[in-house]
């Protein structure tokens, strides 16, 4: 989540310096060329770097204050956020045997992580292969 908003963040901080003050870095060639990387693939990687940040993001919220990694979450006695007495060490640390979950419902994880990055591409294929609208200016007397 933190790398992709942080390209997101790059990507369109630099976009919008060119965009605000193009007569100053119009002087610098390595500004212009930049500019131009950003330009022609910012239409294709924003979408993708705000797509993977929102997935990033609702996976770890959704873990909140029980990350799913945790093998043994104890209640604090004091009230305070639970006691961590370990993390697995098996399949990369991603396998915790205290979680049981029925086959449809991560089924259905599984489809809605599939789903919202194929959303993300449809939106940039649709953006690219959009004709652009003429509009006509209609005068009425």
């Amino acid at each position: 989540m933190v790398i992709f908003g942080f390209l997101l963040g790059v990507w369109t901080g630099a976009l919008s310096l060119w965009y605000l003050f193009p007569g100053f870095f119009g002087r610098f060639n390595w500004a212009r060329s930049l500019a131009n990387f950003f330009e022609r693939s910012g239409a294709y990687l924003i979408p993708f770097f705000a797509a993977f940040a929102a997935i990033g993001g609702s996976v770890s919220a959704e873990s909140g204050r029980y990350p799913f990694i945790l093998v043994q979450a104890d209640p604090n006695p004091s009230g305070g956020p639970p006691i961590i007495t370990g993390v697995p060490v098996g399949y990369g640390g991603l396998l915790n045997p205290t979680i049981s979950m029925p086959l449809w419902l991560a089924a259905l994880v599984i489809i809605v992580e599939v789903a919202m990055p194929a959303l993300a591409v449809f939106m940039v294929y649709l953006y690219t292969t959009r004709k652009p609208k003429i509009e006509t200016k209609v005068v009425e007397y």
